[in-house]
């Protein structure tokens, strides 16, 4: 069980011998805010740069749920799992040290739900570097990565869609930097 105490032994074993430089912990969704939550209880806590990618608010999306599966919202029981869902949201965004949201939707409801002292950045699915970007100075100085330590954690699963083949082959613009895999379960995703 992931969310059990033996989980949040390996994951601060794995991230204190990791923690060289700036290691980043990027999440999102139900589930990330769960990690988040487990590296949070650690003590000693390595120092890592979290980020947290928002499509969409969790507790609302609970909420939508609930109206589809028949539920009220007046219903006690369900405003409590929203009202929970809702505290973990918060709790983990006041906690980390930057925010992505996929659209200005979610930039707007984020805003309007939740104090944020962290930095937002709205980031599109799908967004692409122009190939122009290095004639432009204030792309190229973004994307020049030569005096920084960065090492990369990926926990999740190894579909394609989920973008690992690209994180990989992303690794090959950073020499000497690191990248840390953790997930999967397919046979021929592991081999890919």
């Amino acid at each position: 069980d992931w969310r059990g105490p033996y989980f949040r032994f390996y994951l601060g074993s794995l991230l204190r011998r990791h923690g060289r430089g700036t290691t980043v912990l990027m999440t999102r969704d139900p589930a990330g805010l769960e990690l988040l939550r487990a590296y949070q209880s650690l003590q000693p806590r390595p120092r890592l740069c979290t980020v947290f990618e928002i499509h969409k608010l969790a507790f609302l999306t609970k909420a939508g749920h609930q109206q589809e599966r028949g539920r009220s919202l007046d219903d006690e029981t369900v405003r409590a799992k929203i009202e929970a869902r809702r505290e973990l949201e918060g709790a983990a965004y006041r906690d980390v040290d930057a925010l992505i949201c996929t659209s200005e939707n979610a930039r707007r409801l984020l805003h309007e739900h939740f104090e944020v002292r962290c930095p937002v950045r709205v980031l599109p699915n799908g967004t692409r570097i122009p190939p122009d970007a290095h004639g432009r100075p204030e792309v190229a100085a973004a994307l020049d990565d030569a005096g920084r330590d960065l090492d990369v954690l990926y926990v999740g699963q190894l579909y394609r869609w989920k973008g690992i083949d690209d994180l990989v082959q992303a690794m090959r613009h950073l020499p000497g930097r690191r990248l840390t895999v953790v997930g999967g379960n397919e046979p021929e995703d592991l081999e890919r």
